[in-house]
């Protein structure tokens, strides 16, 4: 039917299709819609990954794609990234903004970029939605609640908006509308996992002419030029993927022999000896292992889960060797990053409650009651001594929306967050106290 069209309304055709599926259904079933796609592939894409990606995160989106500069080596000219390059990418990023290179390679790997984030994002707020139902359970059966003297996690009581609903229901305990999120969620939390891994390229250990840069230049070049809540939002998706990092490594341990290495299951080389490391250099080494970006982790987290499980290891992989001495240097990410900041970061005023929901510019709902309720007072929240967020974090708490946070099943997961006694915490959340023994 397509032969009697001319070419120009077939490029119309194909540059109005709503999804990658429709699209690859047209040049698939026409051999004249694959010789219009074929003349000007990027042209065609170009518009698709602008209609699925909402317009307040294009300007994150198109950075992260031009960040591949300093994960690649240019392979005529032998160029590599220095780190005034680092700088002058970043006020660009703060500034002007860039827009996505319109050749295929670029667009495609753009949509490979888009389809990674959507999962990790689907997943979190699946996983945010039942930490929500099981946090809300504990807020009204009281028994994370029934804390003894000296050993709660928080040195402040809750406030009335906090305090539990009396009797379990479906209307205090079930948390199934927070699996679907408003169009302003969905950019904050796409937004969170796409900032971190902007920070992880750009500031990744590639083929560089200069050394690592460390957490407090981190700070001073990305974080401190946003406001406290979108750090919380980046924080937010740090936490959920070093939680999985952590994880598979407890499932490497449990579902190797004894002779193997668990480590070989991440297909790089992971120079560490864990017991060697104090409590605290065990998440920045977690942390640091997120510099490898969004694909490696998936790969980490969802493509490799199977061969874990069945105790498989993925052909063409070599097993992890070499060994980080205490007083080594650990790859410095976001942890480091945000430690140093404490120190040196001005404080700022209790943000007020926003007046438009659709505004996703300013801080969400979840995250101006937070900060009033734990009545933070510095600038950032703390990510090593974070026994009195990690639970909260765990709900994805920044990015719901004010009715969402009213809600009677979130006052009883703040209640239940709350209230858990040290222990408690620390047999759900706290990764760093349990050793691996790898």
């Amino acid at each position: 039917m397509f032969e009697a069209i001319p070419n120009e309304l077939i490029f119309l055709i194909l540059s109005h299709c709503d999804s990658k599926r429709d699209l690859h259904s047209l040049i698939a079933a026409s051999p004249c819609c694959y010789r219009v796609f074929a003349s000007s592939p990027g042209s065609v894409l170009l518009p698709l990954l602008r209609r699925i990606v909402p317009s307040a995160l294009w300007r994150d989106f198109a950075a992260v794609c031009r960040a591949d500069i300093f994960t690649q080596t240019d392979a005529t000219t032998g160029s590599i990234a220095r780190k005034e390059d680092v700088c002058l990418f970043l006020d660009r990023y703060f500034g002007s903004g860039f827009d996505i290179p319109s050749d295929k390679a670029s667009i495609v790997a753009a949509f490979r970029l888009h389809a990674t984030i959507s999962y990790f994002v689907s997943d979190y707020v699946n996983t945010a939605a039942g930490e929500i139902a099981f946090l809300a359970e504990h807020g009204v059966d009281g028994s994370a609640c029934s804390v003894r003297p000296g050993r709660s996690i928080r040195s402040s009581s809750p406030d009335s908006s906090s305090l539990p609903l009396q009797g379990r229901t479906s209307r205090t305990t079930d948390a199934t509308a927070f699996k679907t999120v408003s169009s302003a969620e969905h950019v904050r939390f796409f937004r969170g996992f796409l900032r971190l891994e902007l920070q992880s390229r750009v500031f990744r250990r590639a083929r560089r002419i200069f050394p690592m840069i460390p957490g407090r230049e981190q700070y001073d070049l990305f974080l401190r030029r946003m406001p406290p809540w979108a750090v919380e939002e980046l924080t937010c998706a740090h936490d959920y993927l070093t939680r999985g990092i952590w994880d598979a490594l407890h499932e490497s341990r449990r579902c190797t022999s004894p002779n193997d290495d668990p480590r070989r299951h991440f297909g790089i080389d992971l120079p560490f000896t864990p017991p060697t490391l104090q409590t605290s250099a065990w998440l920045v080494f977690v942390s640091g292992l997120l510099l490898h970006g969004m694909d490696f982790l998936y790969d980490v987290l969802v493509t490799q889960k199977g061969n874990r499980a069945a105790g498989r290891q993925p052909d063409g992989r070599a097993a992890a060797s070499g060994e980080l001495k205490a007083g080594s240097v650990v790859s410095q990410f976001l942890v480091s990053a945000l430690e140093t900041a404490r120190y040196h970061a001005e404080p700022i005023p209790t943000p007020e409650l926003p007046e438009d929901e659709d505004d996703t510019d300013g801080p969400s709902w979840g995250f101006c009651e937070h900060v009033r309720r734990a009545r933070i007072t510095g600038r950032y929240l703390p990510v090593l001594q974070f026994q009195a967020h990690a639970a909260v974090r765990a709900t994805g708490y920044v990015f719901w929306d004010a009715a969402k946070m009213r809600s009677d099943v979130m006052r009883n997961a703040i209640a239940g967050a709350s209230g858990m006694s040290l222990e408690e915490y620390q047999d759900r959340y706290d990764r760093q106290h349990r050793r691996l023994g790898i």
